[in-house]
Parts: structure tokens; sequence; C-alpha cells
């Protein structure tokens, strides 16, 4: 298996840089003519079914961008920051991941790894942004550096994970700000994915949350589906949406030492490596991209390694795979996988509680992922009807009823919406009059305000309760819909509240997580409170204003009124009103409640993207341990 201390030579070729004679050889554009191919197709057009990306992790000089042109649209390329090397894909209908490390980092032999430019980082942007504007329609997503694990950023061997992500988001940062709406990318080696197996909450300390793709690099001796399917499993966690995946899997032959063995030669390469990939990438509607990984060698490596240009039956593969001249008719273009259901086929009808309030979802923000699920007046509203499809609970709008993932097997575990995916946390039974989840708990109301709108909906065991008690019903008796009623009492109205003053920040809790306020329905009553890797948005900003807590907006922390002194009450943002249920004082590191009670994150899923918020008892725990 490879390891990064006795491989320096790989190490050298794969982060970019490569040797000073190679860096120099590719900034100065001396590669072979780049006179255009006579026979160019629609590159574009061509990607195995299924897949948005599909090329090499690298065939960027002129000859190899001609010779896999005909079954690539994508590649993922390390180039000169030149009009002309850009215009070079764009001639050949080809799209990049392009790599920025020639901008953020520099070659340390001492480690041996590549360093943050971390003084002249903005200035090396600085020089190469206008470019890269200019040429954005080339560019389908930046890579700052293509593995972060052999990179190092300023900080201590305890914190350098952080430290790197941090850095990684800094670059993701900039980017954005210049080229709007720029997609980021992060790749991590296999060896880095069996360390979070090993080594819990590791993935959190690494992964950047605002990037869009994940790539994994595979140097297993054979392509290991398990690995994957573990990746996937910690991304669906850490962002709405989770982050979309390609792959790039070992498709090279090393002749030069026992690391890597290929002991099958170029077939084994197909069955053992490239054909496992791609069906596993077919499989999963995440999986967007397929990069074979080394078109080709260079420099003193070419010994050892034999990239796939070298290799006929695994470039025939390939060929054969993507389409064009060398195998058979190319794909035609396939649609953008889409994991929104259309809504569906059968009658939708308020489900109703045994208090007689019916399940609802947050109008607010009832299209968006990660909508809160409460229970309300029966109103005949969009956002109460539902229907029992295929095992899953949808709404009109085709969205799913979903549990919390990390923390679905857990009494008391938050209840949301969600584009249906099949997973477990999305199927429900009908048994009894319960609707029970795949992980063996039962939809349930808190039930200290079971009677009242905006009751949070959670899981919890099986008990038969009259919280857990659910009734399906053809229509509901309140013929005027009222879709955003207030269930918070507002005896003195302050529809207009002032501005926060300037001190205002993110509130940090003892996982790591900011307080966060979701954000498609930031600025609406109701709108629910979790936590979320801190990233300094607007839906983090709070300040403790006359013994209340407001976000950037001006809303204030609310906790639902019926059930503000029993444990487990949920709390979201309203409009400040004065009343106790949004009066807050910050002692010892615990935000209290007028109620008695503290600011609280649910304690199995704390560490957790999207881990609901609540009040419970206040004890010290790190759960209601938040700072400023």
């Amino acid at each position: 298996m490879y390891t990064r201390a006795n491989d320096d030579l790989i190490h050298t070729r794969r982060n970019g840089l490569l040797s000073a004679f190679t860096l120099l050889l590719l900034l100065s554009g001396c590669t072979p003519s780049d006179e255009p191919s006579d026979d160019l197709t629609q590159a574009a057009s061509i990607a195995p079914e299924g897949l948005r990306y599909f090329g090499y992790y690298q065939a960027d000089r002129a000859d190899e961008t001609r010779a896999v042109a005909d079954h690539s649209n994508t590649l993922i390329a390390e180039i000169g920051f030149t009009d002309s090397e850009f215009a070079r894909f764009r001639d050949q209908n080809l799209k990049i991941f392009l790599s920025l490390a020639p901008i953020f980092f520099e070659w340390d032999p001492s480690c041996p790894c590549h360093v943050f430019r971390r003084d002249t980082a903005d200035a090396e942007w600085d020089k190469q942004k206008d470019v890269i504007r200019r040429n954005s329609d080339v560019i389908e997503a930046f890579i700052p550096i293509d593995e972060p694990e052999f990179s190092r950023f300023p900080g201590s061997e305890e914190t350098e994970p952080l430290r790197r992500r941090e850095g990684l988001e800094r670059i993701a940062a900039l980017v954005r700000r210049d080229v709007p709406g720029a997609k980021m990318a992060v790749n991590f080696w296999s060896s880095t994915v069996h360390l979070f197996e090993r080594v819990p909450r590791e993935f959190e300390r690494r992964y950047p949350p605002s990037y869009d793709f994940v790539g994994t690099e595979d140097y297993e001796e054979a392509f290991d589906a398990r690995l994957y399917e573990k990746l996937m499993a910690l991304t669906a966690s850490v962002r709405n949406p989770p982050p979309e995946v390609y792959l790039v899997p070992k498709a090279f032959i090393n002749d030069g030492s026992s690391r890597f063995p290929q002991p099958d030669g170029q077939q084994g390469l197909i069955t053992r490596h490239l054909e496992p990939a791609l069906a596993f990438a077919r499989a999963d509607p995440r999986v967007v991209g397929f990069f074979a990984f080394l078109y080709r060698t260079l420099g003193e490596q070419g010994a050892q390694l034999r990239g796939l240009n070298e290799q006929p039956e695994a470039l025939a593969w390939m060929r054969r795979t993507g389409g064009g001249s060398g195998g058979t008719t190319p794909t035609p273009p396939q649609p953008n996988p889409n994991p929104t259901p259309q809504p569906p086929a059968g009658p939708t009808a308020p489900i109703r509680l045994a208090s007689g309030l019916c399940l609802d979802v947050n109008a607010a923000c009832m299209n968006e992922n990660g909508c809160n699920v409460q229970v309300w007046s029966c109103n005949g509203a969009a956002q109460q009807a539902w229907s029992l499809d295929g095992g899953t609970l949808r709404n009109a709008n085709g969205k799913c009823v979903d549990v919390h993932a990390p923390c679905m097997s857990e009494n008391g575990c938050n209840v949301q919406i969600w584009d249906c995916n099949g997973t477990p946390q999305q199927s429900w039974t009908l048994q009894n009059g319960t609707l029970r989840n795949a992980g063996g708990k039962c939809l349930d109301v808190h039930a200290p305000c079971m009677n009242e709108n905006g009751c949070n909906a959670q899981v919890w065991d099986c008990n038969a309760a009259p919280q857990q008690s659910w009734t399906p019903t053809p229509t509901g008796p309140n013929p005027t819909p009222n879709p955003t009623p207030n269930p918070t009492p507002n005896p003195t109205p302050n529809p207009t509240p002032e501005p926060p003053p300037a001190s205002t920040g993110p509130v940090r809790s003892a996982s790591g997580l900011c307080l966060d306020v979701h954000a498609p329905c930031m600025n609406e009553n109701g709108c629910n409170v979790q936590v979320w890797s801190c990233s300094g948005a607007a839906q983090q900003t709070w300040s403790l204003v006359g013994g209340t807590l407001r976000n950037a907006n001006g809303k204030c922390v609310d906790v639902h009124a019926p059930c503000m002194s029993e444990n487990g009450c949920n709390v979201q943002v309203w409009d400040c009103n004065g009343t106790p249920q949004q009066s807050w004082t910050f002692q010892n590191g615990a935000l209290r409640n007028a109620g008695g009670q503290c600011l609280d994150v649910h304690a199995p899923c704390m560490s957790e993207n999207g881990c609901n918020v609540q009040v419970w008892s206040c004890n010290a725990a790190a759960q209601q341990s938040w700072t400023r």
C-alpha cells in the first residue's frame, strides 16, 4: 500500500510542481505544436452514462489533448496561466479542473512537501486572476492542490489538519471573490480515507466544508468500493447539499519497484481498477466524474511508471468507454443527475396527529433541503400535503421526510425534509398508527407542546403514546390556509428591530461548530436553529443585544413558547418581541434562557453539521458550552 514516507518520486509529480525543469517547461509553453487536430469531435457530449465528467487526471500537453478529445470531455490539468494555454482546451471542446498549486504553494524538499505561500498567496493570485477570469468558461472547477495531506500550512503539528482546512477555505474565498460562482474541489488519497476510518472526527478536521467536489485517488492493489462508500457517508453530513464526488482510480503500471504491483498487466488494470470504479460511479448519483489516473509519466519517473498512453489495452478501454474513433459511437449527452424526485404520483393528504394538529413543514423553506418538520393546525396548505410513496414520506413538492443521519438511532434526533435519495433515514412504514423509520425509531412530537402550533418533530423509541399516533386524512378542516402563522406570543410587536451593533460575530460550540440558522429561511419567522461548520456567513453572525441573541438581520433566537421550560424544546428565530422565550444571558460559557433552561445541541450529533439546537436543563456539559 502507498505511504508518503517512501515514495518521494510520486509525491513530486502528483502534486503538480514536479521538478523545477518540468515546471518551467509547462509554464513557458515549450510543448509540442499547438496546431489543432483535423478531426475534432464535440467532446463535451462524450461521457459514460450517468456521469458529467470523464477524462484523465493529466493530459494537458497539446499533443495529449488532441489525442483524448475524441473520448473525453473533462481533464484535471495543470497548465501555464496564459490565454493560449486555455485556448487549447477551448479549441478541443474540453473543460478542466484547474490546479492552482503553482500559485498558492512552493516546493520544500526538506519535508518533502508543498508549503502554502502564507505571505505572498494573495499577491500571486492577483497576478493571475485576470487571465483566469477571462477564461472561466473553460474551467469547471478549481483544485488548490491535488492532495492537501501532502502540503503544509502555518501551525503546529497538532493543529495542522485544521490549519490545512482553514487554508483551503481561504483560497476558496479568494477565488470566489474574483470568479463568482467558482466551484472548488479537493482530493484525498485512499490512505487518507483509511485514516478517516481509524480516527473519529478526523474527516471534519480536514475537509473544507464549502468545497463542491471531493476527489478520491486510489492507491490500493485493486479498486476498493468500501473506502469510497465510507468517504461518501462522511461527506453526506458535512453540508447542504452534500458535495459531489469524482473518482481517480489507479491507472498506471509500476515497472521499477515492488510498490503498487500490477501482476496481471494491462488487462489487470482494466479488470481490477477501471471497470469496478466505473461500475461504482454509475451506481451512485453523487458520483459525477471519472478520471483515469496518469495518462502519461514525466521526468525521471518514466523508468518506473507507465501511464495509459503506453498501455494499448487500457487506452482502448478508455476510448470504448468514452466513445470516439478508438471504439464505439460516442455516448449521447446525459442529463445532469437530478437528486430531486418528481412529485409523487399518488394522492397527497394531511397526516393528523392524535392531538388534532397536522404534520407540517416550515412554509418559508418548504422547497429547501434541511427545512424543519413540525405540527400545525390543519389548514389544507401545501406544506401539509403528504404521500406515503415507495416507503418514503413525501411532501407535495417531492421532498422526503428525513432524519438527521448522524443521530438517526438516537432519541430526540431532529426531522427535516431533503431530496429523496433512498437512504435509510428516509425510509418510513405506517404500522398501527405509527410512522416507523428504518432506524427503528418512530416519528414523534415533543410531548410538552404536542397540542401547540410549531411543536418540533423528532424520532423516539416507539411507545404507542399519543405524540406518536398519526392518521392520514383526506382533508383539513380549515378552508382558509394560513401558511405562515405565528406560534410565538407577541405582546409587544417589534416588526422592525434595530440592527445589531458592530460587535457581531460567530457563537462557537465546544465541538468547534458555530450556531447557525437554516440559510434559505434565515429572514423568516420559525426558521430552525442548528450548528454548522464555521464559515463567517451571515447566518452565523450573532450579537447579544439587551438580553437577546440576534442574527445579522435582526431576528432573535426564540424558544418555542409552549414548552420553553421543558427539556428538548426547539429553538428557532423570530421577530424580536421582548418575550421571555427570547431572553438570554451569557453565564460561565452557557447561554441561559429566562425559562431557566440552557441553549443545548443534541448530544449524539453535536459534532455534525445540521445538528439541532434545543433547550435543556443547565448541566455544564460540552453541548451547552459556547464561546464568542
